[in-house]
């Protein structure tokens, strides 16, 4: 398991990326956020936490 897979089900969090660009001349290196950090909440929203109990309400 690593960091890129394209599916979510026993992945790891996905980490935030960054790029960068510098100028040459003055060497002065600027960042920029690609993708933020998953959060635990995106985590919890991406498994399906709003039907945890759905299969429990069938009676």
């Amino acid at each position: 398991y690593y960091f890129s897979t394209p599916w979510a089900y026993n992945s790891l969090p996905r980490p935030a990326v960054y790029g960068f660009r510098s100028s040459a001349p003055d060497g002065e290196v600027r960042f920029a956020t690609v993708r933020e950090a998953q959060t635990m909440d995106a985590i919890a929203a991406e498994s399906g936490l709003a039907h945890a109990d759905a299969l429990t309400g069938l009676g």
